[in-house]
């Protein structure tokens, strides 16, 4: 790594990939790999603007790791459904419980499970919690999604979340 007094540091890929992922990607994720990591880690790789590869090597990474192989993608879309079923009733049980603070934490969730799943679908990986909402907003479904999703999150009573979701 070669640094300067600006702030600006060079690295080789090899390098790089050592500092900030922890890892070369030389071979091949295994499924195990893939899920072991957070999609952060790959949006770190694969997004962005590169202005030169001369080599070809960061290009080259940047297409093994453009989203999730197959397996991996139907496992963590099933793993997503598999979250919003689970959760899905407990908004309107906490509510007849006369748990109104469960029933919006529940609700925020599933509202977060539910992006999560967008971006699944639209095959993109998630950011950090930082930029989540805006890069759920940049999806297609985003348009159609986020009014109802703002109507959940906003719901004043557990009722009208819990018709929301239906």
């Amino acid at each position: 790594m070669l640094g300067s007094d600006h702030g600006v540091e060079l690295y080789t890929l090899h390098a790089w990939c050592e500092r900030f992922l922890g890892r070369q990607f030389s071979e091949d994720l295994s499924a195990r790999d893939w899920l072991s990591y957070s999609e952060q880690l790959f949006m770190m790789v694969t997004a962005g603007s590169v202005f030169r590869d001369d080599l070809g090597e960061l290009t080259a990474l940047r297409n093994r790791l453009a989203y999730f192989p197959r397996d991996v993608w139907l496992y963590k879309l099933a793993a997503q459904w598999g979250r919003i079923a689970e959760e899905r009733a407990y908004i309107g049980r906490t509510g007849e419980a006369g748990d109104e603070i469960g029933s919006r934490i529940i609700a925020a969730r599933m509202v977060g499970n539910i992006m999560r799943l967008a971006m699944l679908i639209e095959r993109q990986y998630a950011p950090y919690a930082k930029w989540f909402g805006t890069a759920f907003s940049r999806l297609e479904c985003a348009s159609e999604l986020k009014p109802i999703l703002q109507e959940i999150l906003s719901a004043e009573s557990w009722q009208a979340r819990e018709s929301n979701l239906m």
